[in-house]
């Protein structure tokens, strides 16, 4: 399985050999440049702010093919503290990019112009990718106010969104591992959030959940981010002594729920010891409050009837979920889990000896009814969120 997985900034954009252009409802005093004796051909597109640019630099001779081209002299920024806002036609920003974005000579074969151009929701930074690509790309967040590079990282970068509350998530790493870190760029602060995984947004993008894991073994954790309260409500385990997995979001997205089981580990004899039986966790994305929803010492509960729990409907507020008889046990790790039957019916709730109990399981209360009395009633299934099995990039 591939895992996409430190740095600080690097404050200055090196080089320039062209400009990338946008509108905005405001004026400016402009700034005459100083004459250049010669400088190299600059590719320019232009377009309105609430654009966003998915492949804007390439060839001139590409450009002119695809889109309108137009050249303009080269222009150095006018100082901020000469912009007013008024309500007159809009005016010519440039925004210098790094040699990097551009194919010259000296540029590495293999050669790929910067992408994924986006900008903050108040139109002042800029992110974009830059880079060959090589277990992620290098990445750098731009401020357009001050023409600063306020996050800069050369390689390793997957990712990143702006979010409502002014700031930045970023996924970076390599090709064994990764995070999730949260950059304020009006300060330039960096807080990690947790391992990248799978998982994603809720219902109502406010919030962001994810499951994650060591390189090799079989423990497991989850982590959750509240954008609009700007905490974490869920915090990363420290260390890998649980199974917390199977990720779900409720319906209405105001809380996750997942399996949970604690977990020892004996470096040894690599030995893994299964002590207590698997509980389903249920917490609030606003407040942070945990509870166990269902636990029993005697039992193991699961989501759903199918291979690897992989469940994918709610009905209503219920869900299914399947019991099977638990007792303490060890077994020595692999690789492949799956190839170890002492392990798939604890981790999986597959190849047990005992057939499931079908229950459906109530999110808001934590009632258990059998399925066979819960199909009377009529739910319509709907899609749950997110589909964990796919990894979460910004």
């Amino acid at each position: 399985m591939r895992k996409h997985y430190h740095f600080w900034f690097a404050l200055m954009l090196v080089g320039v050999t062209a400009c990338l252009v946008m509108k905005r409802p405001v004026a400016v005093t402009p700034s005459l440049p100083m004459p250049r004796t010669s400088s190299p051909p600059e590719q320019v597109f232009s377009s309105p702010v609430p654009s966003v640019f998915p492949t804007p630099f390439v060839s001139t001779a590409t450009a002119r093919a695809e889109r309108t081209v137009t050249p303009t002299p080269f222009a150095t920024w006018t100082p901020a503290s000469t912009i007013v806002l008024t309500s007159t036609p809009g005016y010519t920003i440039t925004i210098t990019l790094p040699r990097e974005c551009y194919e010259t000579p000296e540029a590495r074969s293999g050669f790929q112009p910067c992408s994924n151009f986006e900008f903050s929701p108040n139109r002042r930074f800029l992110g974009f990718l830059f880079g060959l690509e090589d277990c992620g790309r290098g990445m750098i967040i731009f401020d357009t106010e001050t023409a600063t590079t306020v996050y800069r990282r050369d390689g390793g970068g997957f990712g990143f969104e702006f979010l409502e509350n002014g700031k930045v998530l970023l996924a970076t790493g390599h090709c064994e591992g990764g995070e999730m870190s949260l950059l304020d760029p009006r300060t330039g602060q960096l807080f990690r959030l947790g391992s990248l995984g799978r998982g994603g947004w809720n219902a109502t993008r406010t919030a962001i959940a994810v499951e994650t894991g060591p390189y090799m073994g079989i423990g497991s954790a989850i982590w959750g981010y509240n954008v609009e309260k700007d905490f974490l409500f869920l915090p990363q385990a420290e260390r890998w002594e649980q199974l917390d997995h199977h990720l779900l979001w409720t319906p209405d997205g105001s809380h996750i729920l997942f399996l949970h089981r604690p977990l020892s580990y004996t470096l040894e004899t690599d030995t893994y010891f299964l002590p207590a039986a698997q509980s389903i966790v249920r917490v609030n994305a606003t407040t942070g409050e945990r509870r166990v929803l269902v636990g029993d010492s005697r039992y193991d509960y699961h989501f759903c009837a199918g291979a690897y729990n992989q469940c994918d409907q709610w009905y209503g507020d219920w869900i299914q979920v399947r019991r099977f008889p638990f007792k303490p046990q060890s077994f020595v790790y692999d690789d492949i889990l799956s190839d170890l039957p002492a392990a798939t019916c604890s981790v999986y709730g597959m190849n047990c000896s005992e057939s499931a109990e079908l229950f459906a399981l109530n999110w808001r209360t934590g009632e258990l009814v059998p399925w066979s009395e819960a199909l009377s009633s009529m739910f319509t299934p709907i899609p749950a969120q997110p589909n964990t099995g796919n990894w979460f990039f910004p």
